[in-house]
């Protein structure tokens, strides 16, 4: 996904047959494996924007040819992985396919799985999650936000802006954000790597059940999430200029870190104690009414180099 920031809606809207016979359909398609069934499924986004390509809000999305989702379903008794009912499901027609807030996937999933969820980024290991025992009503699927996040100028980091949604009786899917995004600027140009964390060891990254209808975390995977974000560039150090990252949502109640790491190995850290409650679907440019807070640590990165 290139990274247009603008929180997009992505309404999934599916497309012809759930069935072998019907894949005439569907246009001109190749012939699924015996075995399998195909269908089309039309995704936008939650809010009006593009997925791969910063809006003026910071929120926003464009889906591009190369992104691939995968589909969490259920075979009547238990939940499946997203590899095991299909693996990753790709754009159709992605050759020809130009960046867009829509975009249509080509859905090809093992015979005797319903599908249930989607979820971007394709996450091998991700399942939906419900039922009597799960704490929690309706459906949840596990997300994945990168616990380490390449840094893009003036973008949101490739695959790390993920989103749920459940799939509706109807066919249609409205895709959620399930992370925040965090905006920092570089002004020196010695820097190696970004830590993010919370005082408390609050997780903020890593797999966790989101909920299918909401967006909001509701518990963690079997494979627990991780209690920071390292952002790092793609060279050797970070040109000036605007980066982002994402988290996930969560209140540290110590209040936060962050520490940047120069080129020569130093650190420098700057911590703020007051609770912060980070919440999904939101972008963050400074923190209460201190703009400023983020320019104190750079300085101080600079004068350390």
């Amino acid at each position: 996904m290139k990274t247009t920031f603008r929180y997009l809606a992505a309404a999934f809207t599916v497309i012809a047959a759930v069935s072998c016979a019907k894949h005439e359909e569907l246009g001109p398609q190749v012939e699924a494996p015996v075995g399998t069934y195909q269908y089309l499924l039309n995704v936008s986004h939650e809010n009006d924007g593009t997925k791969t390509s910063l809006g003026e809000d910071g929120l926003s999305i464009l889906w591009s040819k190369e992104d691939q989702i995968g589909i969490a379903c259920s075979d009547g008794k238990t939940y499946s992985e997203v590899e095991e009912a299909g693996g990753a499901q790709s754009i159709a027609d992605a050759e020809t396919y130009e960046p867009s807030t829509s975009a249509s996937f080509a859905i090809t999933l093992n015979e005797g799985y319903k599908p249930l969820a989607a979820v971007y980024p394709y996450f091998a290991a991700a399942k939906a999650a419900g039922g009597s025992n799960s704490g929690f009503k309706g459906l949840a699927c596990s997300a994945y936000i990168p616990e380490e996040q390449t840094g893009i100028k003036d973008n949101i980091p490739a695959n790390a802006f993920a989103m749920i949604g459940k799939i509706n009786s109807d066919n249609t899917c409205q895709m959620l954000n399930v992370g925040a995004v965090i905006k920092f600027e570089i002004t020196t140009e010695h820097i190696t790597s970004l830590r993010f964390e919370g005082n408390n060891s609050e997780i903020l990254s890593g797999a966790r059940y989101y909920h299918t209808e909401t967006g909001e975390w509701v518990k963690e995977t079997e494979a627990s999430g991780k209690t920071f974000v390292t952002l790092v560039p793609s060279g050797v150090v970070f040109e000036k200029g605007v980066y982002y990252f994402v988290v996930g949502p969560n209140t540290l109640t110590d209040g936060f870190t962050i520490t940047l790491t120069t080129v020569k190995g130093q650190t420098v850290s700057k911590s703020t104690t007051s609770p912060f409650k980070i919440e999904r679907n939101k972008k963050y440019t400074g923190f209460g009414s201190d703009e400023g807070w983020f320019s104190e640590i750079m300085t101080g990165a600079a004068s350390n180099l």
